[in-house]
């Protein structure tokens, strides 16, 4: 039985970046001159924390288009009641705004754990790696973590993004990648990288990417690599990695071509932000 039904509505990025501090009182989402989405990751073993960012997404942060999980969302694979308890906690946020789940490695780790993600889920295509457009933005969500295929972006679904990108990339004014294990991570597990990671970025180069969002590490940082803008958000309640902080992030496209990342702490205040710009 599905237990809770995944919708999405998302927009905007870019390619170069800067990042200033920011401070004050919480932020007004209706002050926002832009359109808005969240992203958030790695919230398993937070229980309390993940309801405080919940609660304020819920009550401060209801008019952004959605929010995007990259993953880590249970502690331990299979496990039915972790999954109950976390669509209890997530229901605020699902009642007033669309959201999407990426796969994580504590979501799942073998074919059985798989099966009941799926079951759990309502997404698109198989509900483990599927691509789907909002606000002519092309928006594709990748598996790291597919039994005997983990660390890399294998067989029938590497087939699959590059038909994919062959398909919609044209076509998108902007494309938006989501995994949960980054490719070239440079914090905490810096090394361990992908298996096909350059491949990966190589493909996401040549059709246009403008950028990647990524969890796994416990931690916020961003990244260029060439002319892709990679961002990891993994401070959603797991414990933290050193210099980690718990957050979550409010992205604002403003047009022409451009948008603001927030980087928002768990009751709403902002914390920095990154301007990033396509022209």
């Amino acid at each position: 039985m599905k237990l809770l039904r995944y919708f999405t509505m998302i927009a905007a990025a870019t390619t170069s970046l800067s990042v200033t501090g920011c401070g004050g009182s919480s932020s007004n989402p209706s002050g926002f001159s832009g359109d808005t989405f969240l992203v958030m990751g790695d919230s398993r073993s937070g229980d309390a924390i993940y309801k405080t960012i919940v609660n304020t997404i819920a009550s401060s942060f209801s008019s952004s288009d959605c929010l995007v999980h990259t993953g880590d969302m249970i502690v331990t694979p299979g496990k039915r009641k972790q999954w109950t308890s976390f669509m209890d906690i997530t229901a605020p946020v699902a009642a007033v705004m669309p959201w999407y789940g990426v796969v994580g490695n504590h979501d799942v780790d073998s074919i059985v754990s798989q099966q009941m993600y799926q079951d759990v889920m309502n997404l698109p295509g198989n509900e483990l790696y599927y691509s789907f457009d909002r606000l002519n933005c092309h928006f594709i969500v990748l598996d790291t973590m597919i039994p005997g295929q983990e660390w890399g972006i294998t067989g029938a679904q590497l087939a699959w993004l590059r038909n994919d990108l062959e398909a919609y990339a044209a076509s998108a004014q902007y494309l938006f990648v989501f995994t949960h294990r980054t490719l070239f991570p440079q914090g905490s597990k810096a090394g361990l990288n992908l298996s096909n990671a350059d491949e990966l970025h190589q493909l996401f180069q040549q059709h246009g990417v403008n950028m990647v969002f990524s969890g796994d590490e416990h931690e916020y940082y961003t990244y260029k690599r060439d002319s892709i803008t990679y961002v990891v958000t993994g401070g959603g309640g797991a414990p933290l990695a050193t210099g980690g902080f718990n957050h979550f992030l409010v992205v604002e496209l403003l047009p022409p071509g451009s948008i603001l990342i927030h980087v928002m702490d768990v009751n709403g205040n902002p914390l920095q932000t990154a301007s990033v710009s396509n022209m």
